[in-house]
């Protein structure tokens, strides 16, 4: 589930009355310069520093250039004062509202803005007049996902050290960490999983992932100490979401499960501590966010995409009667992750409109709407950005300067070279890029590699929320589910020659169930820096799938050869390492990809003639890796790696 948005680059706008008719959905054609300052070409660059580059301020002065100059073609302007107030509710001004009614005041005749000029006042008009704590609170608790759990005092944090598979608490301020779990992946495969504080701040309720069918229910100290198991069955998962305000139930989802896949909906549930027993209340979608108790313990609320629903809605489930109550029918868009305010007199959500991620709220009394969902903020994603100290001009910095260090035209390509990585040194010539910005997570790193865990192998490891995308540009930090992914890890070495073969062996570690996750090898061309074209192969495992390779020859963003998924003979569906050899050879522009399970007997997977300027003027050998919240130990050992002239024996 990893989204993907691509970027547009640099355009020209062609002004019609297309622009009006939806602002958002602009017509662009591609244009080499911008010589010409024309209305139109000054609504083009400010479109471009609104969307592309995130400068709101920068776009708000030319569409003020616009909109203060008179022209025969007042759709132009109308086009303009839109989108200028549109980049006023980005950011959360007041503003917004006035150049809305002055739309619909001095331009009755252009229809289509008007109504959104309309529906976007109406929405910003039921604005509550101060509500400041209750932004704070929901944005602390809800507005990134952690990967973790923020204790009630919000000093602490619980999450999973992916180096090992260890619940660990951080101390915010001090950066003390306290192991609470003690184990390694070489010993066992299990790792904790979601977490929940309990009210008091003492106990940690999460997730035990014990093998490919069971996650079960423990508790623990957070000072350290046993596990109280509190729900364990075979064929069973369970996912604590939270904690009882009396502390003596938890709420949790619970699935089914056999042979490391989900077997039917997740049913969420009622457990009592320490008992264990298991009361059910509603089936839910694997999607389903926000599950969280009302302060008096009598109801529950969540996000559900229900039979009959257009688009995912927040709901309240009383626990007496099991009575479903839809919270947000007033507002447009997608729904999702509810959350009650401490005095349980509202339910906070998130609604995903035009013009950016809305924070809604409901007054609520006994489970039910007793008013109407009024605006909170106009952006949330914004201000959680802002709060983060994030600017967009660090995130696009910080890729550009990730852009450059992937480049290796300064460093001496290689005719040949064998690496059977004896030492705990990773040769000078392998390039390491990492990310260098701005991070909204408790964890550092976003891939990592190591000469002495599994000795005389290289061995990549996974992070949470890391991806590799061409271009760089394209990395998603805040999507509209609130995640933020980051460029994963990189190992790069650059290579000389037309004719040659690259040959290597690898075992790949990947458990089940976890998140979706991949390993990347491969070559990368490049034309001065700029990528042209890829021979890659991927070793992929979703959470209810096995894992399958998948090879893919692309040049300029087209794909000219993909097979997959597929698996050879011996790959194996339990959670053993599987090795294979892989070999990529080149003669001019002819690429063929093979694979082995003994190192003798090749089998051609695929092979494709590349386009000359597809070819560049740099090639590199690339390995990455990438996945969503769960990488649970995954790695690849590489056993070694040989390039050589296709001439030599």
């Amino acid at each position: 589930m990893h989204p993907n948005h691509p970027l547009p680059g640099r355009t020209q706008l062609r002004v019609t009355s297309a622009c009006v008719i939806f602002t958002l959905g602009l017509v662009f054609s591609p244009s080499p310069c911008f010589c010409q300052e024309t209305l139109e070409q000054i609504l083009q660059e400010a479109v471009y520093r609104e969307e592309i580059e995130g400068d709101l301020q920068g776009a708000i002065k030319l569409y003020e250039q616009i909109t203060g100059q008179f022209h025969k073609d007042d759709s132009l302007l109308v086009c303009a004062k839109l989108r200028m107030a549109m980049c006023y509710e980005k950011r959360g001004d007041e503003r917004a509202l006035g150049v809305y009614r002055d739309i619909i005041r001095g331009y009755p005749k252009h229809a289509d803005a008007l109504r959104i000029a309309r529906s976007r006042l109406a929405v910003l008009s039921e604005r509550a007049p101060d509500y400041s704590a209750l932004i704070d609170q929901y944005i602390a608790r809800v507005g990134v996902e952690r990967l973790g759990a923020l204790s009630p005092d919000g000093s602490l944090e619980a999450h999973t050290d992916w180096r090992t598979g260890n619940l660990i608490v951080e101390n915010r301020r001090t950066g003390r960490v306290t192991e609470l779990t003690h184990k390694t992946w070489n010993e066992s495969p299990e790792f904790a999983y979601y977490k929940v504080w309990s009210p008091d701040g003492k106990r940690i309720a999460y997730g035990w992932y014990r093998d490919g069918s069971c996650v079960g229910l423990r508790t623990i100290s957070a000072d350290g100490g046993e596990p109280d198991i509190i729900f364990e069955r075979d064929s069973t998962c369970v996912f604590p979401a939270d904690w009882s305000r009396d502390g003596k139930q938890l709420l949790a989802r619970i699935a089914r499960s056999g042979r490391g896949t989900i077997l039917d909906s997740l049913t969420l549930s009622i457990i009592d501590i320490p008992s264990g027993k298991c009361t059910p209340l509603i089936l839910i979608d694997g999607d389903s966010r926000g599950l969280q108790f009302s302060p008096d313990g009598e109801y529950v609320v969540f996000d559900l995409f229900a039979k009959g629903d257009l688009t995912r809605e927040v709901y309240t489930l009383s626990i007496s009667d099991r009575r479903l109550t839809k919270l947000s029918g007033e507002v447009i868009g997608e729904k999702d992750s509810p959350f009650w305010s401490a005095a349980g007199r509202h339910v906070l959500f998130r609604a995903n409109a035009a013009g950016g991620t809305l924070l809604m709220a409901v007054p609520v009394r006994e489970g039910m709407p007793s008013g109407r969902p009024y605006l909170l903020h106009m952006n949330v994603q914004n201000e959680i950005q802002r709060r983060a100290g994030i600017e967009r001009q660090q995130l696009v910095a910080a890729v550009q300067k990730l852009e450059q260090a992937s480049s290796l035209m300064g460093r001496p390509p290689v005719e040949a070279f064998e690496e059977i990585f004896e030492s705990t040194r990773l040769d000078s010539a392998w390039k390491v890029v990492e990310w260098e910005g701005p991070n909204v997570y408790g964890f550092k790193t976003f891939g990592r590699i190591s000469l002495s865990d599994s000795p005389g192998h290289l061995r990549y490891y996974l992070d949470p929320m890391a991806l590799w995308m061409l271009p760089l540009s394209r990395t998603i930090f805040g999507d509209a589910s609130g995640y933020w992914y980051y460029p994963a890890l990189q190992l790069r070495r650059r290579l000389s020659g037309t004719s040659w073969v690259l040959d290597t062996k690898a075992t790949y570690g990947l458990l089940r169930p976890a998140d979706g996750r991949y390993f990347f090898l491969g070559i990368l061309f490049n034309h001065d820096g700029t990528p042209t074209g890829t021979a890659s192969i991927e070793r992929v495992r979703a959470w209810e799938g096995r894992p399958t390779f998948s090879i893919t020859i692309a040049a300029d963003g087209r794909t000219i050869d993909r097979v997959g998924p597929f698996t050879l003979p011996g790959d194996t569906l339990d959670s053993l390492p599987y090795t294979c050899h892989i070999r990529i050879t080149r003669q001019e522009a002819i690429l063929t990809l093979e694979m082995s399970e003994d190192g003798i007997s090749y089998i051609r997977i695929a092979s494709a003639s590349y386009p000359q300027e597809a070819l560049g003027n740099e090639q590199q050998l690339l390995i990455i890796g990438g996945g969503w919240f769960t990488p649970a130990g995954a790695y690849v050992d590489f056993d070694y790696i040989r390039f050589r002239p296709l001439s030599s024996n």
